[in-house]
């Protein structure tokens, strides 16, 4: 049903902080939380929910908390996809908006909503136009990320226009400091190569390129 990415290294940052176990068990949230973000990446997400939720009962208003149950909720209705399944979507969907609402700079959970409405049903709430507006709301807050936001939206639509429109917005910044380790470079050249038409793959590969003729790197 969904293909959420894996937990962000922001995410385990957060989560990580006080995240010793004592003798007795959990110690505070940070640990149970710390706790589900491992159960995740171990596909034990039953194991994910009840650290989770528990960390939630304790600190309900840590934007990182709610982020990490949205997560769990999320990724153990994409792994037992069923009808049954749409009750813990609704409810992971929500907990994302929490963490947004508790933090509107965590990037994170923007980017974990994005993905949400662009690859869930409509039935269940998924909605592009709704992924445009988180990609244009991550690029307010980060221009580097947001970018990357946006050509997920474009590609995953497949409109040439908003495809070109995306690639013109990155060419400013390819070659520069802005371009963290070349990332936004290579992520847009990955994306050229996977579109279906033959000439505008070309074009906006050779674009790339040639905003980053000194990237060793990148030589083709």
């Amino acid at each position: 049903m969904l293909r959420l990415r894996s937990v962000s290294a922001g995410v385990l940052a957060v989560c990580s902080a006080g995240s010793v176990l004592s003798a007795q068990g959990f110690a505070d949230p940070a640990a149970l939380t710390a706790h589900a973000v491992a159960a995740m990446a171990a596909e034990d997400y039953g194991a994910a929910i009840h650290a989770a939720d528990s960390a939630e009962a304790l600190a309900p208003q840590v934007s990182a908390v709610q982020l990490v149950v949205g997560q769990a909720y999320l990724s153990h209705a994409r792994d037992r996809p069923s009808l049954g399944a749409i009750g813990k979507v609704k409810k992971g969907r929500a907990a994302v908006e929490r963490a947004i609402a508790l933090d509107p700079d965590n990037l994170d959970a923007r980017g974990t909503l994005l993905q949400f409405l662009l690859q869930a049903p409509g039935i269940v709430g998924g909605s592009r136009d709704g992924a445009h507006e988180q990609a244009l709301e991550i690029e307010r807050r980060d221009p580097e990320r947001g970018l990357l936001a946006r050509l997920a939206v474009a590609t995953d639509a497949g409109e040439q226009r908003e495809i070109l429109g995306v690639y013109d917005d990155a060419i400013r910044l390819l070659g520069t400091p802005e371009d963290t380790s070349t990332m936004l470079a290579k992520a847009f050249l990955a994306a050229a190569r996977k579109l279906k038409n033959k000439e505008l793959r070309k074009a906006l590969t050779a674009r790339v390129y040639a905003a980053t003729p000194n990237d060793a790197a990148l030589t083709p």
